[in-house]
Order: C-alpha cells, then sequence, then structure tokens
C-alpha cells in the first residue's frame, strides 16, 4: 500500500484512522493504521476519530470498547454536520456497533480509566462486502 506511518501530536484533537478500498489484486478495505497505542498520562491521546473514505456506510465494533473509551461519542457527515446518536452505557460496546457515513467519522473519547491490553475490533465495509483489515484484524493497545 506504501501509506507512511501517521505522526502522533498528543493533544492536539483526535488522531485520525482512515478506513478506504484499494485494489490489490481485488478490492479490499483496509484501516490505517491498523495498530495503534492509546498512550497514558501526559502521553493520552484524547480522542480517536475513524474516517470512512469509501462509497458506502462502514460499521465498527468495538466488543471491549468499555476498557478503553468514555461514553460519549461523535458522529459526523462528510459536511462536518453532527449525525445524532444514541447515549450508550459500556454494555453497549458489546451489544451495538457504530456506523460511519460516507466521508463522515465516528470519535470516541479514550477513557483516563483505560485498562491496559490489546483489544481487536471490527470494521466491516459496505462498499465491498467485506470486513476491513489492519495488520491483520484492526486493534487498539492501551497504553
Amino acid at each position: 500500500m506504501g501509506t507512511a506511518p501517521k505522526e502522533v501530536k498528543i493533544g492536539s484533537g483526535p488522531f485520525e484512522v482512515d478506513i478506504m478500498v484499494e485494489k490489490i489484486g481485488h478490492e479490499r478495505a483496509f484501516v490505517v493504521p491498523g495498530r495503534f497505542h492509546t498512550g497514558k498520562d501526559e502521553t493520552k491521546l484524547p480522542s480517536i476519530s475513524w474516517k470512512n473514505c469509501t462509497t458506502d456506510f462502514v460499521r465498527v465494533w468495538f466488543p471491549f470498547g468499555d476498557r478503553i473509551f468514555e461514553n460519549r461519542v461523535e458522529r459526523r457527515d462528510k459536511d462536518g454536520k453532527e449525525v445524532k446518536t444514541p447515549e450508550r452505557n459500556a454494555i453497549s460496546f458489546v451489544a451495538n456497533t457504530f456506523d460511519i457515513l460516507p466521508g463522515g467519522t465516528l470519535t470516541l473519547f479514550v477513557s483516563d480509566n483505560a485498562i491496559d491490553g490489546t483489544y481487536h475490533y471490527h470494521v466491516y465495509c459496505e462498499a465491498i462486502h467485506e470486513s476491513a483489515q489492519g495488520n491483520s484484524e484492526p486493534e487498539v493497545v492501551v497504553p
């Protein structure tokens, strides 16, 4: 793919993760970067924003999101307008997914009490009717 690593600027706003489709033999969806660290204490990322760079919706699921994120969600469309999201409690990270419109973003806020670990998450890409790949399965690492 030839995508250079993203530079992380602590405290400068959300860290961006892109979800995109590329043709490598056949169309595949990728999460870039496929793995990243949230940091901790003074190096903690304030938030992480997933951007849908595909032509259809993507669906993101964090089975262990309650161990990483606050119960605060921001979703925006391609024009930056807020997309209403129902209030969620910690258990709903397991039971619910987040849809991101084409060109839109999903922003989750890293908890000050995030539990150390490596957490896989899942991204389904409607444009190719397939799950996206990262380094293998996308991961969030705390710290």
